[in-house]
């Protein structure tokens, strides 16, 4: 009797413990070769949905440009992390395609993503272990509604991932020009190697 009141007892400790996990903190960071500018970023957690949800205003110079989104759980539970990329576009050309490789030294999940306003459903590409580590991604792309990403202009990329414990990121944003931007970069290209 005495022994089932104890099994019992862990029972309902291991419960509590479970339900009281939580994302506790979180940061974000770029590399600072100057690719991207980060504004203030800012995250919540929701107790009842288990997730995390970080915002992250960037202006994006050049790609591809690189941050850091890193949280960090109470336990070892299998929390969920928004992070929402609010980009605006400082680049020299109209961006049609945004590409996001997600890195992590630990295996994730990336269970779901959102694109600009009028874009295509984002192309998600579950991680696979390369090395030590797992490498993920999201392909956004316009789809001819709503309207491409015009330099000044700002477009959302977001994208949810499930991972066990506390777990830092690596996201490699690369925009991709219209292909008539395209052609002219090539051709800029091509004249400025005749020149030589």
């Amino acid at each position: 009797m005495k022994t089932r009141f104890v099994i019992t007892g862990l029972a309902v400790l291991a419960a509590a413990s479970l339900a009281n996990a939580a994302i506790i903190d979180a940061s974000c960071t770029d590399d600072g070769d100057g690719a991207v500018t980060m504004g203030a970023w800012d995250w919540t957690w929701d107790a009842g949905t288990e997730t995390a949800t970080m915002t992250v205003p960037e202006t994006q110079h050049w790609g591809p440009a690189h941050i850091f989104p890193e949280f960090f759980a109470d336990s070892e539970v299998d929390p969920y992390a928004w992070v929402i990329k609010e980009v605006e576009n400082d680049t020299t050309f109209v961006w049609t395609d945004y590409h996001i490789n997600i890195t992590l030294n630990n295996t994730f999940t990336i269970v779901e993503a959102a694109g600009p306003a009028g874009w295509l459903t984002p192309v998600i590409t579950q991680p696979t272990q390369v090395g030590s580590e797992w490498i993920g991604s999201v392909d956004y792309y316009y789809g001819g509604s709503g309207t491409e990403i015009l330099i000044g202009g700002i477009g959302d990329f977001s994208a949810k991932m499930q991972f066990a414990g506390s777990a830092s990121f690596c996201f490699e944003q690369i925009p991709t020009p219209e292909p008539a931007s395209l052609g002219l970069l090539v051709m800029g290209g091509l004249a400025l190697l005749r020149r030589r």
